[in-house]
């Protein structure tokens, strides 16, 4: 078998995601097939090389238990103290992030004390503190009293999943220290590592001093993968315009500095092998000192793996390397296999190995080779130019289900961005590295310096505003079902086979069954006369969604920011994801039930980023300023609309935050309100869902959009007229976001 690296690490991570995503039992099923497998294989070919597939199967099981090992937080030892006050000394492992009065970093438990008990955990944490002014530093040994506690997880399909983004990092805990209990004791003895961690921090500082305006913060993530400094606004236009690539450390970055340290002993005619060694250590400088993220790790594997192959005197095989990589990253953090960075970085390079031979001979065909010098230049130019094109194609031919599926979002200009940017990448990338290094010894002559970087930088900057303003060429959708993985996969085949000639009937047949899997789906698509009813958590705020045949869908609010942070984009980060998730691609009809903050705030930001047809308001809502005031001040609420929605002989009441008095007004009026499904109002308030109300609705099911709240929501008296009922409850706060999946003639599925 060619490539066994390759089969290994395929296993791997198999096992890494199989651990995470089903159970032992499952995982051990797996391994015994591949071990029966296996053996059957060897008993009737009594190869010694079809053994090797027992080895793969202890891959597999290898990467489902470190994952479910190393994901069991019971067996840490700071979990018997989640929810309890405990005295720790730490030490502060990144350099603080202050923002809005709020300092967030990550410590090193060192010392832990509680009660009578008194440990040494050496334990990761991430730490909140609010103060108006932040006085530690990177390397402060400090004394606290905090209260531990696990990181959230995605409360909504597609909302960013925060627990396992920290577990990414080898952080299980989150915690909040008591404002007053914070006492810095001493600096720490800084160790080779924590050396040039510091280093990392000069150098940013260093670029904040030198580099003026909205350059800095884009150098600091390009040349230092630090994006702390990257307002939300330049990453969407990063994001957009095809750029984003170039502020995460990967293999652009790492080529650079290898060619750069290469070019530079060439010139001094240092030996091969000693300019490859010495190379190889600056690689490995330069990924500790950009923060050593997994994009990063993976380029600096192949990059030294390639220059060291000439040692042995040994073909380099890129696959082989790629692999090597990806099972030396997932064997010592296993849950890097569920990072973006990781699945994207990986995925290019395996994009542009697949496909940019191909890609490139077949665009480049046309190219006229001649023995005049000017026609040649020319035709080299083009070539340059054809080949990032055809680099960023190839690779985008992997990611792009990739980008959908983490940030909803996939753009086309990155095609023409990229040869743009890409060949001055290297000018920004010297320049910086000599602004760094030098500007520390003096600080006049980095000045200078960054002055050879300005021009790239602005051609960066100009770049990212052009295209990252336009209104198309990019596509949002976040649907991906097993049916698109399949039929993408299925595509990939096929283009694969059509590039070379020898495979023609192959790919024909594999385009046949691309045809008929989308054929199928648009028929299944066309007659499908299922409903979906959507409550999206939103916290303490409320918003769902109707999602009907055809692709009409109804929003019902947006929601509002969470009273626990202090800026939260709940429409951009908590809705739209979820929309795009559910193959909500845009709004039909939004509807805003009344005008408070916490029903309508997301509406706001989603009506500039999703296509939104007619907005639906309850009358006198926001006719002008003083009116919204004085409707604030007269309790706004009691002018909620309320609706009955119908699909069939299912019905859902939508509330809003009306009132219990209110609702003794429609029951007066013998409204129409018996409901199979009730959206709670006010957050489970007392001030509504009235016994009488309740009994007059008749609801199945009811769902509570409630968060973390100070009021007591949901109040007890409202959930004992809801059992008195036999009312099904379901709650935003304890299962997240519910969907009914509705037919003609009843409710057919509860997802929740």
């Amino acid at each position: 078998m060619k490539r066994k690296m390759c089969f290994l690490a395929s296993f791997l991570l198999l096992g890494v995601w199989a651990g995470y995503y089903t159970d032992v039992v499952t995982v051990c099923a797996l391994c015994f097939l591949v071990a029966v497998a296996t053996i059957l294989k060897f008993s009737f070919s009594r190869k010694a090389n079809d053994l090797f597939y027992i080895v793969a199967a202890l891959f597999l099981m290898f990467g489902s238990i470190s994952v479910i090992y190393r994901g069991d937080v019971s067996l840490n030892a700071l979990y018997p103290y989640i929810d309890e006050y405990i005295d720790v000394k730490a030490e502060v492992s990144e350099r603080p992030l202050f923002k809005n009065n709020k300092v967030t970093f990550v410590v090193k438990v060192t010392e832990l004390s509680f009660l009578d008990e008194h440990i040494y955990p050496n334990e990761k944490i991430r730490i909140t503190w609010r103060t108006e002014e932040n006085n530690l530093n990177f390397g402060d040994i400090f004394t606290a009293r905090i209260i531990i506690d696990l990181p959230s997880e995605a409360e909504n399909d597609g909302a960013f999943d925060y627990c396992t983004y920290l577990k990414t990092k080898g952080i299980f805990f989150s915690g909040y220290i008591d404002a007053d209990s914070i006492k810095i004791c001493g600096v720490k003895e800084l160790k080779a590592l924590d050396k040039i961690k510091l280093f990392h921090y000069k150098c940013s500082d260093k670029i904040d001093e030198t580099v003026t305006g909205n350059a800095a913060p884009v150098l600091k993530a390009i040349l230092l993968g630090n994006k702390n400094s990257l307002d939300d606004e330049t990453k969407l236009k990063l994001s957009r315009s095809g750029l984003a690539h170039v502020t995460a450390v990967s293999g652009l970055h790492v080529s650079t500095v290898s060619a750069l340290i290469l070019a530079l002993f060439k010139m001094f005619k240092v030996r091969k092998r000693i300019s490859g060694v010495f190379a190889s250590i600056f690689i490995v400088l330069f990924v500790l000192i950009s923060g050593a993220p997994v994009s990063a790790i993976r380029a600096g594997i192949m990059t030294v793996m390639a220059i060291l192959s000439e040692f042995v005197f040994r073909k380099y095989d890129a696959y082989t390397s790629m692999a090597l990589a990806a099972t030396v990253i997932v064997l010592i953090w296993p849950f890097a296999a569920f990072d973006a960075g990781f699945l994207l970085s990986f995925g290019a390079v395996l994009g542009i190995l697949l496909f940019y031979p191909r890609v490139y001979r077949l665009a480049s065909f046309w190219l006229p080779k001649s023995k005049n010098k000017a026609v040649s230049l020319i035709s080299k130019a083009i070539s340059k130019m054809l080949s990032v094109f055809c680099t960023s194609l190839s690779a985008q031919l992997i990611t792009a289900p990739m980008l959908l599926y983490f940030y909803q979002e996939f753009t086309f200009w990155s095609l023409i961005s990229n040869i743009l940017i890409i060949p001055v990448m290297s000018f920004i990338m010297i320049s910086g590295m000599l602004l760094c290094t030098i500007g520390l010894i003096a600080k006049p002559i980095a000045v200078f310096i960054a002055g050879f970087g300005y021009l790239p930088l602005k051609l960066l900057e100009y770049t990212t505003d052009f295209f990252g303003q336009l209104d198309f060429g990019y596509i949002s959708y976040g649907y991906i079902t097993p049916f698109f993985i399949f039929a993408y996969i299925m595509l990939l085949i096929t283009l694969y086979l059509l590039f070379d000639k020898k495979h023609k009937f192959k790919a024909l047949i594999s385009g046949i069954i691309v045809l008929v899997f989308f054929i199928g789906f648009g028929i299944y698509t066309a007659t499908d006369k299922t409903a979906k009813v959507m409550f999206i958590n939103a916290g303490q705020g409320d918003s769902s969604c109707i999602s009907l045949p055809r692709n009409t869908d109804i929003l019902i609010d947006g929601g509002g920011t969470p009273s626990y942070m202090d800026f939260y984009d709940v429409g951009l980060k908590t809705i739209k994801p979820y929309l795009l998730k559910h193959g909500v691609e845009d709004v039909e009809y939004m509807i805003a039930s009344h005008g408070h903050e916490d029903h309508i705030s997301g509406l706001i930001s989603l009506i500039d980023n999703i296509k939104v047809k007619q907005l639906l308001v309850p009358l006198g809502f926001g006719e002008s300023d003083t009116a919204k005031m004085l409707l604030d001040k007269a309790e706004e609420n009691e002018r909620s609309l309320v609706m009955r929605v119908t699909y069939g002989n299912t019905s859902i009441l939508y509330t809003g935050d009306l009132s219990a008095k209110y609702e003794q007004s429609i029951i007066k009026e013998n409204k129409q309100i018996n409901s199979n499904i009730l959206k709670v109002a006010h957050h489970g308030s007392v001030t509504s869902t009235s016994s009488e109300f309740v009994k007059a609705v008749k609801p199945e099911y009811a769902f509570i959009p409630v968060g973390e709240n100070a009021y007591g929501h949901p109040h007890k008296e409202v959930i004992k007229n809801l059992e008195n009922e036999n009312c099904t409850i379901y709650r935003a706060d304890e299962d997240d976001d519910v969907i009914f999946k509705i037919d003609l003639n009843q409710i057919i599925h509860i997802s929740d």
